[in-house]
Parts: structure tokens; C-alpha cells; sequence
């Protein structure tokens, strides 16, 4: 299936396989946005971190044969890979790809004295007193990984809340969490991320994003790979926050298919929030999922907190 916009999760299921239409236009198609730009970042949907603002990148090597890209080229067309970011000279950037790629692997929560063991044998140098951190929990709490949580418990857990069942604990319990003390919100949240395939991003990390995208957009024009990369840097500059492309890119993207258009004297931060929550709405709409007025008042509060509550 070429999925155009965000297809519902029943017409997800009856595919044997979702193709982005990004990845269409690349791939298949070897067309770029701007074929005399040079893209500072991975295109949105990959799984690679920012390594570092203004992180240098390289392109990919071809793909092998028999790959989804040549599958689904033309006959004689040309096929252009992906551009991906550089190796990253910063290990920090290594080590935070690390971990998210073991948590994304595993499907339950993975066990923190196991990682930390597998971390200490593979970076010895930089995890020496974990980066002076003193312990691991400090360290992973100190990479700031948006969407992945500590749980506290049987030696402690790192989870993704959208994929791993947690029924005893949750990340609102604990005190250094992002979610801490957001028990109500959290629970209406993640239940409509797992049904809309929104990020599980924590109120302020959500805001970071609208309001440096409205900054961003008062000095750039809107371009969906560049805006994305250039809203992660910053995130990553100003706040230490390690964000994901695609998650930025689903938010982008959203707010687009629900009629916003950049560039037009309208990319304010009230603004770009009520269209983003207007799109979380409808997706729920769409998997016919009904909201109640206080569950609606919460998603207003997790995206836009009082500019749109």
C-alpha cells in the first residue's frame, strides 16, 4: 500500500506493506523537493537521531538488489538514495542511537542492569563513571530520549509507553520523568498515540516543538525535510532534547493535512497548535473513537497547554 497522508489502522492491517510517500517520491521516483538543495539531515521516517546541530551528511550506498527501493523503481529509472546523516563524532549521539535501537528491538521492557552492562563493555571510555553522571539512570535521564521512560522496579526498566504494557507502573510515578504527576493526561494521551500512530512526546517537549517551529518559520521558508531537521537541531541545541525525524515530521505533516498552510502570516504558536490538535481530534474521529469533553480538554492541554486549553 502507498499510504498518502495518515491511512487508518484497519487499512494499516490489510497491508502486507505501508510505503511512505516520501520514500515513494524518492525511491521509485528519484525526485527530490529541491534537486539543487543539499539536505543537512536523514529524510523524515528514519530512525536516525540528529547527531549534533548542523550535523554534516553523506550519501547512503545503494541499495542491494532485490531491496524495496529497486522493487518498487520503474524499469530504467533512476534510483537515488536516501541521504543519511554522516557517522556521528560525538558519542553521546552513538550511544543515545544505542539505546533506543536496543528498546525499539525488544518487545517488552528492557531490564537497565542488562544495558548498562552491555554499554560499559561497548563505550568503556565514555561511560566511565557514565559520563559523570554516577549512575546509569542519571545518564539515560541526562540523554533526555524523547519517547523512551524509565521505570523504577525490579532493577529498573527502560519502556517505549506506546509499544510496552507496563500494568504495575507507570512513568508518571516517577519524580525525574517528564510525565511526572501527569497521571490523567498521560492515560488519555497514550491511548490516543497508540491508536493514531501520534508521537508519545511529554506537554513540554510537544510545546518545545511548536514553539521553535514557529520560530524557525519567522527566519526560513517551510520546507518539510529541512523544517524538520532544522526544529530537531534546535530542540537538541537549546534543551538537550534527542527527538526523533518522523516524530517531527507526523506533527509537520498533521497540521498540514488539516488545511494549515506555512508561510502565510499564520505560523504562530496558538495557531499551529489548535490545527495540530484539530488533526489528533479527527484521526480519533476516523478510528471512531469518542472523546469525552475532559479527554479533549487534556489532548488541548498536552499540545498547546493554556494557549489552546
Amino acid at each position: 500500500m502507498l499510504a498518502i497522508g495518515f491511512p487508518s489502522a484497519a487499512y494499516q492491517a490489510s497491508a502486507d506493506l505501508l510505503i511512505d510517500e516520501r520514500r515513494f517520491l524518492q525511491d521509485a521516483l528519484g525526485l527530490r523537493s529541491d534537486p539543487g538543495e543539499t539536505p543537512t539531515a536523514s529524510a523524515p521516517g528514519s530512525d536516525e537521531d540528529l547527531a549534533a546541530p548542523g550535523a554534516a551528511t553523506q550519501p547512503a550506498s545503494d541499495p542491494a538488489p532485490g531491496t524495496q527501493s529497486q522493487v518498487m523503481a520503474q524499469p530504467n529509472a533512476p534510483i537515488r538514495s536516501p541521504i543519511r546523516p554522516a557517522p556521528s563524532d560525538d558519542p553521546l549521539a552513538v550511544i543515545a542511537n544505542r539505546i533506543r535501537g536496543v528498546v525499539d528491538q525488544s518487545p517488552m521492557p528492557v531490564s537497565a542492569g542488562h544495558l548498562a552492562a552491555k554499554l560499559k563493555q561497548e563505550y568503556p571510555e565514555t561511560l566511565e563513571n557514565w559520563n559523570g553522571s554516577g549512575t546509569f539512570r542519571a545518564f539515560f535521564r541526562s540523554l533526555k530520549l524523547s519517547r523512551l521512560e524509565w521505570l523504577s522496579g525490579s532493577g529498573g526498566r527502560i519502556m517505549d509507553p506506546v509499544r510496552h504494557e507496563t500494568p504495575d507502573s507507570s512513568p508518571t510515578d516517577e519524580p525525574d520523568s517528564p510525565w511526572a504527576g501527569a497521571g490523567p493526561m498521560f492515560t488519555v494521551v497514550r491511548d490516543v498515540c497508540m491508536l493514531t500512530a501520534a508521537p508519545l512526546l511529554a506537554p513540554h517537549e510537544m510545546q518545545l516543538v511548536l514553539t521553535l517551529l514557529a520560530d524557525d518559520l519567522q527566519k526560513h521558508t517551510f520546507e518539510l525535510s529541512a523544517s524538520t531537521a532544522r526544529v530537531c537541531n534546535q530542540c537538541l541545541a537549546r534543551e538537550g532534547l534527542r527527538l526523533r525525524l518522523r516524530d517531527v515530521a507526523f506533527l509537520l505533516r498533521g497540521m498540514q493535512l488539516n488545511g494549515h498552510v506555512f508561510g502565510q502570516g499564520h505560523d504562530d504558536f496558538a495557531t499551529l497548535a489548535s490545527r495540530l490538535v484539530n488533526q489528533v481530534l479527527f484521526l480519533c474521529e476516523r478510528e471512531q473513537r469518542v472523546l469525552d469533553g475532559a479527554s479533549v480538554d487534556l489532548i488541548r492541554r498536552w499540545i498547546g497547554g493554556d494557549a489552546v486549553a
